[in-house]
């Protein structure tokens, strides 16, 4: 089957389109129905081009006949795995509303997640943006002004050192700029590699960053776990699709060998334990869950205490980040400040 390729969805469009669908069956309007609703009102904005395809796209063929998760598997690009395992699970239990339903609920947290993290990151990004236009305007106009006042006169090593930094970039700005872009571009093809996407996941997981990262784990994985066992999806489909949303290539053999040691018979806290990619309290719900059969509701308590972990932890390194930048500025201002001023004190004393 072709799959189209056009522009992007993001979570938020996701969680609101699934509401639009989930409000829609509870008023007891049927899938074909309402997905044709909703085409003809994308059509209104011109501007979601992507969108008015897909729901144009879906409304045709599921008027042809076919069901919705099959209408999704075209545009699998922009419906994961996880999304047509849920649908075809709600399909198949008559419960596809509730399933419509967890889905609304799960790419609005997730949106809202992405939305919390990036406010953290806007200050600091601001704030070196800022430092960097300082830095290259003070190397660029001030310090070149300095070095010609004094001429060949003896100047303190950190001047010097300035200095040299200071005509190294007005001299080679085009090279370093050069480099830049190329510098950019390499880390872009990287990472889009297999040995990049298996270093990048090496890297959340086992950095200084595993303290942010390790809760944001054991949350996504247990609420892949709550979603998909209550909507009727077996355990090894359900690790299936946790695997593909937390998406971390370090970690996907770990995954593989849980499903392996579950088809084999093995308990799935035995499984999941024995990979120690997990937290141990985790493990010891998930023990729980399977000893009481209620797996799903354990999961939904675990889900619930390490995404206020992982919340706290953000807003921890929210914390954290502000003085270690303000130190940082009053450094880099500091060294220049001092390669300014030196000079000048010099000439004072040998008048």
């Amino acid at each position: 089957m072709k799959v189209i390729k056009i522009g992007k969805i993001s979570k938020r469009k996701l969680a609101i389109l699934f509401k639009k669908i989930f409000f829609m069956l509870e008023a007891g309007i049927g899938i074909s129905k309402a997905i044709n609703i909703l085409y003809i009102n994308s059509l209104k904005n011109k501007k979601e081009k992507l969108m008015n395809k897909i729901l144009g796209d879906i409304d045709k063929n599921i008027l042809a006949g076919q069901s919705f998760s099959s209408c999704l598997l075209k545009y699998k690009k922009y419906f994961s795995g996880f999304i047509i395992s849920m649908i075809k699970a709600g399909e198949s239990s008559g419960n596809l509303n509730q399933v419509i339903y967890k889905l609304a609920n799960y790419y609005e947290r997730e949106a809202d997640l992405a939305e919390n993290f990036s406010r953290v990151l806007i200050y600091p990004v601001i704030v070196c943006i800022m430092m960097l236009a300082v830095l290259i305007f003070a190397l660029v106009f001030v310090i070149p002004s300095y070095s010609q006042m004094f001429g060949e006169n003896d100047l303190p090593v950190m001047t010097k050192f300035v200095v040299g930094i200071s005509n190294f970039v007005c001299n080679y700005y085009l090279f370093l700029i050069a480099i830049l872009i190329i510098f950019f571009l390499a880390l872009k093809i990287f990472f889009k590699s297999d040995r990049g996407k298996l270093f990048y996941g090496k890297f959340l997981f086992l950095s200084f960053i595993r303290k942010i990262y390790r809760p944001y784990l054991n949350f996504m994985f247990a609420q892949i776990l709550n979603i998909m066992l209550s909507s009727g999806v077996n355990i090894v489909f359900a690790i299936l699709n946790a695997k593909e949303v937390i998406d971390n290539k370090f970690l996907d053999n770990n995954f593989e060998v849980v499903i392996k040691k579950i088809k084999s018979g093995e308990k799935i806290s035995q499984a999941i334990g024995e990979t120690k990619i997990f937290d141990e309290i985790l493990v010891e719900m998930i023990n729980i869950g399977e000893s009481s059969g209620n797996l799903s509701n354990v999961a939904a308590h675990c889900e619930k205490y390490f995404e206020s972990e992982f919340m706290n932890n953000i807003r921890k390194l929210e914390k954290l980040i502000e003085p270690i930048l303000t130190i940082a500025i009053g450094l880099i201002l500091a060294i220049i400040m001092l390669a300014i001023m030196e000079p000048s004190f010099s000439m004072g004393d040998i008048l």
